[in-house]
């Protein structure tokens, strides 16, 4: 996701983000070990606790293969914020032989699973 609490799991995707056995990962200026590296072009990293970035605005995420030089360029951009909560969702049930179905979901904080076009 593009947004979340401290401790959220991002996916980065690119090309040769893993070119050596180890990966960092930087959220604004904390930098902390790239949590999975799944192939050379997807790692995961924890968007790390920063309290001064805790008012939801955008911090760069970049990668590196040695914690020292980043791209001038970051790969990503990742915005702190609270956790979503869900409140309630509508239908709460569903017949399970029914297809494409449309469910309703209330809640705090849903902002990053908000579909842009």
């Amino acid at each position: 996701p593009q947004y979340g609490p401290p401790g959220t799991v991002v996916a980065v995707y690119g090309t040769n983000l893993a070119s050596s056995g180890m990966v960092w990962c930087r959220f604004g200026s904390r930098i902390s070990p790239a949590l999975d590296i799944v192939n050379a072009s997807c790692i995961k990293c924890v968007a790390p606790f920063d309290r001064r970035h805790l008012d939801k605005e955008p911090v760069a995420l970049a990668v590196s293969s040695n914690a020292i030089h980043f791209p001038a360029e970051p790969h990503a951009v990742f915005a702190y914020g609270a956790a979503a909560s869900i409140i309630s969702f509508d239908p709460d049930v569903v017949d399970s032989s029914r297809t494409n179905v449309t469910i309703s979901i209330n809640g705090t904080d849903l902002g990053a699973f908000l579909e842009s076009d």
